[in-house]
């Protein structure tokens, strides 16, 4: 068969232009394998897996280069070409993987690269916070590098009491000596804690001009209680751990269930409860508990008080447990899918009760069990999956069943940090 010159030109030409199409293809295909769908495990058997490996895997991907910035006071044009620092991060889910950091280090890594990193972000950070604050001060406002508005933020909860918390961590259990930045940062947020955060008249937290409407929030304790007592063991003044132990006291008589379960907040104007029990606001309560409750004398006159909230929760997570060891989004709707941090923070705990002798020893198979659900989500390089994001109070039961898992999601490392760190604490004893 002829085919003319012109012909044979577009067919030709049709053809590498279908080989091109097959080949983005398959180009794109490869690509996307890379990136994981939230819902999905990655495919791998990782059952023969250590607590100790896990523990390892995760920590040390947490580690990064950071480094110092210029803080030229000069001008306002000095000040704007100013190198801002590289690596920090001021966000609450980082406060709770700096102490995961810590923690695990303390009782399991012992390695001096860890303790060396969280030393030198927090105190880039606080160098960070008092030039920018001399800025506002000189000028008026401030230039707006990476992270600004997250680290100038010390008026708010979120932004303020975790970060804080791993800070004194540091000062108390690893002998870091606190720059003058450092203490900066620190009295500014007992500062804001204790004297200009939004109360009630009974003195509890709440947010009176939140999106959700007025409202106390669950989170909050953790935004807030375990700076609290370090800033106690610190400064020796009780009143820092007696508002800790208050703000337990009456956030649960608002949002605490007949069951143990917890409610994720209080709609203040309308004088109810949110609808839903949502996990991760339950993993607040009660890893603000037991950081409480580690710092609590025997003596205090409301410990058994307390012990007896935080019991109630425990006995109302266990039968709401999954086959997988894990617990679902939201606590009391079985159609919820099962989520990580969460349930890590659960896992965290109960295993800390009971090697503090809150609990019963039987207790400790609960979080052993929660084990073998983390174990599942975590890849080989230590990334953690099925990890719900941040969150605000929902009212209706969709909002928390479509919140986004993103892959190896802020929210998820330290939770899982801890809960990893004091099962080999368990073990060990």
């Amino acid at each position: 068969m002829f085919i003319s010159p012109k012909h044979g030109f577009v067919f030709i030409k049709t053809v590498l232009v279908l080989l091109v199409i097959l080949l983005t293809a398959l180009i794109n295909s490869s690509c996307s394998k890379k990136v994981l769908p939230p819902q999905e495990v990655p495919e791998r058997d990782y059952k023969n897996r250590s607590i100790k490996e896990a523990l390892t895997v995760i920590a040390y991907r947490q580690l990064r280069e950071v480094a110092d910035g210029e803080y030229k006071r000069g001008d306002w044009n000095e000040a704007e070409a100013s190198r801002p620092p590289q690596g920090i991060d001021w966000q609450y889910p980082w406060g709770v993987t700096l102490y995961g950091l810590l923690y695990a280090n303390e009782k399991v890594l012992q390695d001096p690269k860890i303790l060396a990193f969280v030393r030198q972000h927090n105190e880039i950070a606080a160098r960070q916070y008092d030039y920018l604050s001399w800025q506002v001060k000189t000028f008026g406002k401030y230039v707006n590098p990476a992270g600004a508005d997250e680290l100038m933020k010390l008026y708010m909860l979120d932004h303020c009491g975790s970060m804080a918390a791993q800070i004194v961590e540091s000062i108390l259990r690893h002998q870091i000596q606190p720059t003058p930045e450092i203490e900066l940062v620190l009295n500014r947020v007992a500062e804001f804690i204790s004297h200009q955060q939004s109360r009630l008249p009974n003195g509890v937290f709440w947010r009176p001009e939140s999106h959700a409407g007025a409202s106390l929030w669950t989170d909050d304790l953790y935004m807030s209680c375990p700076f609290l007592v370090r800033w106690y063991q610190h400064t020796g003044e009780q009143k820092y751990l007696d508002d800790a132990v208050s703000q337990i006291i009456r956030f649960a008589s608002y949002t605490q269930d007949a069951n143990g379960l917890w409610y994720h907040g209080y709609f203040y104007d309308k004088n109810q409860r949110s609808p839903y029990k949502w996990g991760r606001a339950n993993g607040w309560v009660i890893v603000a508990m037991v950081e409480v409750l580690s710092a609590l004398p025997e003596n205090h006159p409301e410990r058994e008080k307390v012990l007896s909230i935080f019991r109630q929760q425990v006995n109302g997570l266990i039968p709401r447990q999954t086959e997988s060891g894990l617990w679902p989004q939201v606590l009391d709707h079985d159609e919820s899918w099962e989520e990580t941090s969460g349930s890590a923070m659960f896992a965290y705990g109960i295993a800390r009760a009971v090697n503090r002798g809150w609990l019963e020893k039987d207790y400790l198979k609960i979080a052993q069990k929660a084990f073998a659900g983390i174990n599942a989500r975590i890849t080989r390089d230590g990334a953690i999956i099925g990890v719900c994001q941040g969150t605000s109070i929902g009212e209706n039961l969709d909002y928390y069943l479509n919140r986004q898992r993103p892959f190896d999601d802020k929210h998820g490392q330290g939770a899982v940090l801890l809960a990893l760190t004091e099962l080999i604490v368990a073990q060990n004893q």
